[in-house]
């Protein structure tokens, strides 16, 4: 009867770790989109005027992203500084930087929290809902009304075609 246990819970731990590596090592299908068409796609039918493109010089210094480290990288920030609206959209040259991208960006949501919480609250509600949202060698982070609706787009650009 211990034997018969002792095989049962051997199983239970075996099935247990399997799981467990397979989850580690399991990543989300790459796409071969371009960043023009994931990007043209993502913010399709979104309102980008009060936003605009930023240089590698402000993702660095907003973001602390380094852009050569990615293989792409656009940047979108309000124009107004009374505001927290921007968005990244981002092409990994590989799944090792999800992570520290994700990492970072989290930094930043909650810098902007601290600094819009006393002053501005729907502000800082927007980025109590911002999106960061990572599918294979893409990631997104936005901080908008229409953030789900951007994020919706780019998951399903991402998942077109694949």
């Amino acid at each position: 009867m211990k034997k018969y246990i002792f095989t049962i819970l051997k199983g239970f731990v075996l099935i247990g770790f399997i799981i467990l590596l397979s989850t580690n090592f399991s990543y989300d299908k790459d796409s071969t989109k371009t960043m023009e068409e994931v990007q043209s796609k993502t913010i399709e039918n979104i309102n980008l005027d009060e936003l605009s493109q930023q240089d590698n010089l402000s993702m660095k210094r907003f973001l602390d992203l380094d852009p050569s480290q990615y293989e792409s990288v656009i940047y979108y920030k309000s124009n107004d500084a009374m505001s927290a609206s921007e968005f990244v959209l981002v092409k990994f040259k590989d799944h090792s930087q999800q992570e520290p991208f994700k990492e970072t960006i989290e930094k930043r949501v909650k810098n902007q929290k601290g600094i819009f919480e006393g002053y501005a609250p729907q502000q800082a509600e927007l980025l109590k809902n911002a999106i960061i949202d990572i599918h294979g060698n893409y990631g997104l982070y936005a901080v908008k009304e229409d953030a789900n609706t951007m994020n919706d787009q780019f998951k399903k650009v991402l998942s077109e075609g694949e």
